[in-house]
């Protein structure tokens, strides 16, 4: 496999010469299981300590940190160019576009993208290694952010309903917000996301605001966590959008520019494997009033429109003398790609409308500090695989070629999993094996298999037995690559110069003896084929350990810095110093990347 050198890694520079790399050089034997996890662990790294940072932490800059859910490498690289000259094009011309900036872990979803973007870190070592686990204190599958000593907060102060909020209780170690607040209490941070899981990372422990949507209210949200006045109030600037939508209101989407997309969308408007989202596979979509309308609300453009007005409010708070790190996480993209697939008219559309948003915040910008009053930094979380009906409707451009696509997305239609058939067929196997009808299964969560209460209480010999069945049965599987005990990882993980898939699940989960931040994250990991992922028959999603799925864009602007740069590749962690050195000034040099842009030349 292709690799950067471990030098140009560990020494966090950009490697403008190095080419996004397939990935996995091991496939068959992981697969067979002939390779353990133990078996990449010949040269191996301590946790990464959070990273350090000086002390003078600026003064009146403004970091503008933007997360687009979902938006992949290739997505990036082979649209950007045809958008018109809109808030992307903007970056691009005045900054340095990063074309691949890889994870290192294979868990590629939301909240572990969103830890390791604002940590500098690894899921293995900040410890937000999923979007759910077994949460054994709330008895229940649950996201690692809710808290039960914490209470959500509407616009009408605390819920009446007493539901639970969120906090940061399970991250181990400082956000960059935490590390600024350190070093300047008077700094302003900011966060805004539709997820709570996008904005609590940028957020931190102590924010100046942290606001979110509650899909099942149609309403802005925020946390105790975060709240601290009495009693607990949304913020001043997000009260005159507190209520998003009304229980009357209807939601339309119609094409934001018809030629447009029509030009460069290559498949059917309803194209098989798209969900009926927003009232239909096809535009105009429609949605009558209701609660339907509150969870349709994230699919459409009036959300991203909503996070750039919030976002725009917020500079209210600006304190000139100290920095202000204004952390916007789009999500429409995601919930977008998982309705309809990256490559319908919707995701089209939505890339069309944020490109607009963004240019919209850019200009407002402009207009309240000047052009050189704020810097941007600009990635993903995670990328996106294409439908497998669209890959099977045609051969995809990527595969015609007669070299290999970078970013290793499937040329063959992938299946989708369904999580209970698997679960229901483990159990049964399980249950012949050990003569009982005892649950032996948990869940499925993601990539991991949770056994259950049950199953941790059978003998030494009876647990051999089940853990062997459960792994030979997740092997055979014809749409599984891997599996792995997740206890064979021992809490050391191999340099960054290794991406082979053990290594990368080894960054995904926790090290054993973890009880400290969560019970149960989880027991068997799974690695899917190429293509194949988790579904009950249509949508798509992502959280493979493939380039498609962990290759985004990194796009940087500082004021007065160099424009038009392009560079190949660079890891996670350039995000995380990319935004400090936005903030501080000061270059940090991190084993998982290092400031991208800061020169003349990249």
């Amino acid at each position: 496999m292709g690799r950067t050198s471990l030098p140009c890694l560990l020494l966090a520079t950009a490697c403008a010469s190095v080419k996004p790399v397939p990935g996995v050089d091991s496939r068959a034997q992981l697969a067979s299981g002939t390779q353990p996890p133990s078996a990449v662990h010949a040269a191996v790294t301590t946790p990464t300590p959070p990273p350090q940072v000086p002390a003078n932490a600026g003064h009146g800059k403004i970091a503008v940190a933007i997360v687009v859910d979902q938006l992949a490498g290739w997505i990036a690289a082979e649209r950007w160019p045809h958008l018109p000259n809109g808030g992307f094009a903007r970056l691009r011309r005045e900054g340095t576009w990063v074309k691949d900036l890889s994870y290192l872990h294979a868990t590629t979803e939301t909240a572990p993208g969103h830890a390791t973007l604002y940590t500098g870190r690894a899921p293995f070592e900040h410890r937000i290694v999923a979007n759910a686990v077994w949460r054994t204190d709330l008895g229940k599958t649950s996201s690692l952010l809710e808290d039960a000593a914490t209470r959500l907060v509407g616009p009408g102060g605390v819920d009446p309903n007493g539901a639970n909020g969120v906090s940061l209780a399970k991250l181990n170690g400082p956000t960059l917000a935490d590390t600024l607040l350190e070093r300047d209490p008077e700094a302003v941070v900011v966060g805004l996301s539709l997820k709570d899981r996008g904005a609590l990372f940028a957020c931190g422990r102590r924010p100046t605001a942290c606001v979110w949507y509650n899909e099942l209210s149609g309403t802005l949200a925020s946390s105790t966590a975060f709240l601290h006045e009495a009693p607990p109030r949304l913020p001043a600037f997000a009260a005159q959008y507190a209520q998003v939508l009304s229980v009357s209101e209807s939601l339309a989407w119609t094409l934001l520019d018809a030629d447009f997309v029509k030009a460069h969308a290559t498949t059917p408007d309803d194209q098989l494997g798209e969900l009926s989202s927003l009232g239909g596979r096809s535009f105009p979509h429609a949605v009558p009033a209701g609660s339907s309308a509150f969870s349709s609300f994230r699919l459409h453009p009036k959300a991203d429109a909503l996070l750039v007005n919030l976002a725009i409010g917020a500079l209210a708070l600006r304190r000139p003398e100290h920095p202000m790190l204004l952390a916007v996480s789009f999500s429409t993209n995601d919930y977008v790609g998982h309705s309809f697939g990256p490559d319908s008219w919707e995701s089209w559309n939505e890339l069309l409308s944020l490109d607009r948003e963004l240019e919209r915040l850019f200009l407002e910008l402009d207009r309240r500090v000047g052009k050189d009053g704020y810097s941007v930094v600009l990635s993903a979380d995670h990328g996106m695989v294409p439908l497998p009906e669209v890959v099977q409707a045609r051969t995809p451009e990527y595969c015609r070629g007669k070299r290999a696509d970078p970013y290793q997305r499937p040329c063959k239609p992938g299946l989708r999993v369904n999580a209970a058939v698997l679960k229901a067929a483990l159990q049964s196997k399980a249950s012949a094996l050990l003569n009982t009808q005892a649950s032996m299964i948990q869940d499925i969560i993601d990539s991991r298999v949770i056994l259950s209460d049950a199953a941790r209480r059978l003998s030494a010999t009876d647990r051999a037995r089940l853990d062997a069945l459960i792994l030979g049965e997740l092997r055979a599987n014809p749409s599984i690559a891997s599996a792995f005990p997740i206890a064979a990882f021992n809490g050391t993980c191999p340099p960054p110069s290794d991406e082979s898939v053990a290594a990368l699940v080894c960054r995904a989960v926790p090290p054993a003896g973890n009880g400290a931040f969560y019970d149960v994250p989880g027991d068997f990991y799974i690695v899917f084929k190429p293509g194949h992922f988790w579904g009950a028959g249509e949508g798509g999603t992502h959280g493979a350990p493939y380039p498609y799925d962990r290759s985004v864009p990194l796009l940087t602007r500082y004021p007065n810095g160099a424009g038009g740069q392009v560079v190949d590749r660079a890891l996670f962690g350039s995000y995380y110093a990319s935004l400090w050195y936005a903030l501080s000034g000061e270059t940090l040099t991190l084993p998982y990347g290092g400031v991208i842009g800061a020169g003349p030349t990249p």
